[in-house]
């Protein structure tokens, strides 16, 4: 009977460790199969994919650092697998590493319960989720961090024995070097990876390290982080891609730096390098927020008792540091605005790594629990990733998105053979960019972009020097006036957002984009309509049913493209059809505020001032700090002869910042109530602070001639004279003048 139970339980040890063995390839699996299914099709609407994909199908060179592993592997994607457009391969790198990376988690714990759970919660956070379906390079980065702290915390977990240690330690140099050639912020583990090593020294672990086992190490380090050569090695052959031409040190150093980027600053405006108890205060609110979108309460509750527990583990000082530093440490370096739009998806991919060690905390103290009495009750946690992928799956299902291919084809099919598209965006920059190397569509069209980096003018100059003349432009500004004043005249030139157009040019909207220099006329109205009817709309045009930022921002083109083809219609006097236009805008994007400004105009200047007030009322609930909504709404209610509400609005324009047209109405209200000194001192404020707002001399010159102060009167018309052009006017301000001498005479 005893041998039998022996048996038994040697069978049942068996399976144990069998399915211990097998389970994380059934994660991987699983993970793998749910991308896979919920995949984009072809290109992603995300940031900078068009040139990651084009960059690894010419094996070329993508923006800094130039993300030369990324590179490689999308060539060998675009290579090896049998099925898929480029696009889609190359997504499919991301998708891979991604899955890797979670069953990686899975085998960091003692319980591999703890472990699937863990990684299935990081698998499905909205971050790595929404990551894993671009080419980007941010799960191949979180697969080298992963694979570095499980060998390290594999190197602190064995028995002492200073030859495996070693051999630990090389492989994680090595690891270390090579990741950092997928994402330089890796270097942000840097302080845990020294933190854990003096740990460990003190438990005499490395006692036997001698120097030149420590040489080694820093070789093997050196031989990771070497397959950054492949810049300049590859820039010298020339490829099609070759941001910033790093085939000589100093361009090498000003790519894997960032240089033209504003080195750590993840956005050139809006970082700001410059804290204070409140912005600090801000930035740790945000990533804790951020952590809580990742994995709710019960997630985040989980994870801070794990950090606990990872100082009875001894591996705080490895992850706790890495965690801080990588989380609230690189939100506070990067500093971005809490408030703006932009701010979370410019940091949503630096969510990735402190998501990674966060769910170790997770798996910390999941295990504890399994190997607690409560392990039954504890079972209740595999629910933690199933809430987590219901409630992602709708917005991170994007199998059916061809938003980001479809837009690229919109804007080509736009512009006119032989046509240049003027300084866009970085999406349609990026996404006509794969259409035209990897799709081989539309090559006529002339990229010019790039050009206030010297790289960026050569490679202008190298691809398409029919478009600028034969000198040397030795700016930015010279090179602007130069392919304006040798292109306008033999062909078109276009822009994706109109307020791009140069000073001195005007620009007509022509479907998503504005074309420049040519004057309004019939059949550019015409032109405009048909490309709307011909344009490829796959999907549901209406920015609240998506929660991702990029494909929303793909959407709002077309929202700003009716607008700003509803503006000419209006300045046309054509008031339907700009009506029209205003409300595909804003059933595209309902929080256009535009949109909403443009239409309430039309409907001040038909008289309906209520209707007006309430589409300037929304328009203000998007933008509260606008002072042009709130003078909009000022001046209906004057024109309803509400004064007291016109007043109020007036004064909050001016509260919110200077602005010269609320200025100017309060003046005039003062005027009205005889308040002559005040009306003086309004409009003379106003004109010191905005001495163009020739307007104001005027009526500065009525307060005076009203309080008798006739010659400051004389002074403020004559001054008012200046800018006049209509002949009618000026003589009636000349008369004005000469009756006003005569009176001091």
């Amino acid at each position: 009977m005893n041998s039998y139970s022996n048996i038994s339980q040697a069978k049942a040890c068996g399976y144990n460790k069998l399915f211990n063995k097998l389970l994380p390839f059934v994660i991987f699996i699983v993970i793998f199969a749910v991308y896979i299914f919920t995949a984009y099709p072809t290109i992603a609407p995300y940031r900078d994919s068009g040139d990651l994909i084009a960059a690894g199908y010419t094996l070329g060179i993508p923006h800094p650092p130039g993300y030369p592993l990324y590179s490689i592997l999308g060539k060998i994607a675009t290579i090896l697998i049998p099925w898929g457009n480029i696009a889609y391969k190359i997504n499919l790198v991301s998708i891979f590493f991604a899955a890797v990376t979670v069953a990686i988690i899975t085998i960091v714990f003692d319980s591999i319960l703890a472990g699937t759970i863990a990684g299935l919660m990081f698998g499905v956070s909205n971050a790595v989720w929404s990551l894993a379906h671009v080419s980007e390079m941010y799960t191949l980065s979180a697969f080298f961090a992963v694979l570095l702290v499980y060998i390290l915390l594999k190197t602190s977990g064995q028995k002492t024995n200073l030859t495996l240690s070693i051999k630990y330690l090389l492989l994680s140099a090595f690891v270390f070097g090579l990741g950092l050639s997928s994402h330089p912020t890796l270097i942000l583990l840097l302080p845990g990876i020294g933190f854990w090593y003096l740990q460990q020294n003190q438990k005499q672990r490395f006692a036997g390290i001698k120097f030149h086992n420590h040489l080694v190490i820093l070789i093997y380090f050196f031989l990771g982080l070497s397959i950054y050569l492949y810049l300049p090695l590859r820039s010298a052959l020339d490829p099609v891609l070759d941001w910033g031409n790093p085939e000589n040190l100093k361009n090498f150093l000003r790519v894997v730096t960032r240089a033209d980027y504003g080195g750590l600053k993840l956005h050139p405006e809006q970082s700001k390098f410059m804290w204070s108890v409140s912005s600090i205060t801000a930035q740790c609110k945000l990533f804790t927020n951020a952590v809580l979108d990742q994995f709710g309460i019960t997630g985040l509750i989980l994870g801070i008792i794990g950090i606990y527990y990872s100082f009875i583990k001894k591996t705080s000082g490895l992850l706790l540091t890495n965690f801080l530093i990588a989380g609230i440490g690189f939100f506070l370096l990067s500093n971005l605005p809490p408030g703006e739009k932009t701010t979370l998806p410019i940091l949503e991919p630096h969510l990735v790594l402190p998501n990674m060690i966060f769910v170790l905390f997770v798996g910390y103290t999941l295990a504890r629990l399994f190997s607690s009495r409560l392990k039954i009750l504890s079972l209740v946690f595999l629910i933690l990733p199933v809430y987590l992928f219901v409630q992602n799956i709708p917005y991170q299902n994007v199998r059916s998105h061809f938003f980001a291919y479809d837009f690229g084809k919109n804007v080509l099919q736009t512009i006119k053979p032989g046509s240049i598209l003027y300084n866009p965006d970085d999406p349609t920059t990026f996404i006509t960019t794969y259409l035209q190397v990897c799709n081989k569509k539309r090559e006529d069209v002339k990229l010019a972009t790039y050009f206030r980096t010297f790289w960026g003018y050569e490679r202008i100059k190298k691809l398409y020097p029919e478009i600028l003349p034969g000198r040397k432009l030795e700016s930015a500004q010279k090179f602007v006036r130069a392919l304006f004043e040798y292109n306008l005249n033999t062909r078109e030139i276009y822009t994706d957002v109109s307020v791009k157009t140069p000073e001195g040019h005007t620009a007509f909207p022509q479907g998503l984009l504005s074309v420049i220099g040519r004057k309004e006329g019939l059949e550019l109205f015409n032109n405009a309509e048909n490309l709307f009817n011909l344009y490829i709309y796959r999907g549901k045009f209406h920015t609240d049913l998506y929660k991702d930022f990029f494909t929303k921002r793909i959407l709002t083109y077309y929202a700003a493209a009716h607008n700003n083809l509803g503006i000419e219609y209006a300045g046309a006097g054509i008031h339907t059809k700009a009506q029209q236009h205003y409300k595909t805008s804003l059933i595209i994007e309902p929080e256009m505020s535009e949109a909403l400004n443009n239409l309430g105009t039309i409907e001040y200047r038909e008289k309906k001032y209520d209707n007006a007030i309430n589409l300037f009322s929304k328009a203000l609930k998007l933008k509260p700090d606008d002072c042009s909504l709130l003078y909009n709404i000022g001046v209906s209610y004057r024109s309803q002869g509400d004064m007291e509400s016109a007043e109020k609005y007036f004064r909050e324009s001016v509260k919110k910042g200077f602005y010269p047209q609320s200025l100017n109405e309060l003046g005039l209200m003062e005027l009205d109530h005889k308040n002559y000194t005040e009306a003086i001192s309004i409009f003379e404020n106003l004109l010191s602070r905005s001495p163009d707002y020739y307007l104001a001399y005027y009526n500065l010159g009525l307060a005076y001639q009203k309080n008798g102060d006739f010659k400051k009167s004389v002074d403020s018309y004559k001054n008012y004279l200046k800018y006049i052009t209509d002949p009618n006017e000026k003589q009636t301000i000349e008369k004005m003048i000469e009756k006003l001498v005569r009176t001091l005479k």
